[in-house]
């Protein structure tokens, strides 16, 4: 699953002002090396990666919220064109993206009714700020 440029800089940059740089792997190998500690269930500060940890808690609550719409998740990691939007007055010629944050925003903005409290265009980016505030919560648990 890919976010896009903007929902990754912002969580990136969420990250960051929690002070949690240092532990952003360097590259996609020390990436991959460090989520196969944590899934081989090594929980340590040497093993954490905050800024995935924050992208997989995104996207598994994103998941969850499509399937309990009655979507299919699995959308998101299609690697084709993004399908149309369709049956939407005023949403013609727009498409339904792959980035989990864009994709879940767009549904809350063709289906809100105004009753609830998110932004209708950028309803669900609060994830962001919470899934940052989650990642440092961790790594305090895990320091000595």
């Amino acid at each position: 699953m890919k976010f896009c440029d903007a929902h990754w800089s912002s969580l990136r940059e969420a990250i960051e002002t929690r002070g949690l740089t240092a532990l952003i792997a360097e590259s996609g190998e020390e990436a991959a090396t460090k989520t196969m500690r944590q899934l081989e269930g090594e929980d340590s500060i040497d093993s954490y990666e905050p800024l995935l940890a924050a992208c997989a808690a995104i996207s598994g609550n994103t998941m969850d919220y499509i399937t309990r719409a009655g979507g299919n998740p699995l959308y998101l990691l299609a690697n084709r064109p993004e399908d149309p939007v369709e049956g939407y007055v005023g949403f013609e010629g727009h498409t339904w993206p792959r980035c989990p944050l864009c994709y879940i925003n767009l549904v809350h903005e063709v289906a809100c009714d105004g009753k609830c409290d998110l932004s209708r265009t950028a309803g669900f980016d609060w994830m962001i700020e919470r899934a940052a505030d989650d990642a440092l919560e961790h790594w305090k648990e895990l320091r000595p």
